[in-house]
């Protein structure tokens, strides 16, 4: 379990029961980022990878893992970011970020197991808070996202944003949205570590 502390250091606290609900004290990380973090665990062909991702102050994009014995933040480079960054999966050994630029646009690019980040993609869009996405069957992924006049817009590598609901700010609406999917009646979540919805 990890978030954002009033410090603007990332704290986290582990899980110590294996019948679930007992954590440690939480404990500071570092970090001194702009937002909070978000959480990603690859497969990495059995050897799982646990990660933590943060935008810090300047729009620089970090990462939290182990390098050897110890774990430590590193940046991942200048990507001109702002606030939290959306996770999903594209296989058992990537997943794929999505983030809002700091000139309104989202951006998206690929984290693999070994560190390593694909070159960014603009998708362009002029939007407002944070995007979300969701993987579909075969890790097919699609960003979610409010743009500036109120419509929710989506995009699956279009090259256009495609109209999804137009909820313009007279519907009183606000805020992240949350995706999700669903198997016949069932919910899903929106990946394997999402949230589930109704």
């Amino acid at each position: 379990m990890a978030a954002q502390n009033i410090d603007t250091n990332i704290w986290s606290a582990a899980e110590t029961s294996a019948a679930g609900g007992v954590f440690e004290a939480p404990s500071s990380l570092g970090g001194s980022m702009a937002g909070p973090p978000t959480g990603v665990r690859l497969d990495n062909g059995g050897s799982p990878v646990e990660v933590l991702f943060a935008v810090d102050a300047d729009g620089r994009l970090w990462h939290y893992r182990q390098a050897g014995t110890a774990w430590s933040w590193t940046s991942l480079g200048v990507a001109g970011l702002t606030g939290q960054v959306t996770v999903v999966e594209e296989s058992d050994n990537e997943v794929r970020l999505v983030a809002r630029s700091t000139t309104g646009t989202v951006r998206t690019a690929l984290y693999y197991p070994d560190g390593a980040l694909s070159t960014w993609t603009d998708l362009g869009g002029q939007v407002t808070g944070t995007p979300t996405a969701v993987d579909h069957p075969g890790f097919r992924s699609r960003a979610v996202v409010r743009g500036s006049d109120g419509a929710v817009l989506t995009n699956g590598g279009e090259r256009n944003w495609l109209l999804a609901d137009a909820v313009g700010a007279d519907r009183g609406l606000h805020g992240r949205w949350l995706t999700c999917r669903r198997n016949g009646s069932r919910p899903q979540p929106s990946s394997r570590r999402g949230a589930w919805c109704r």
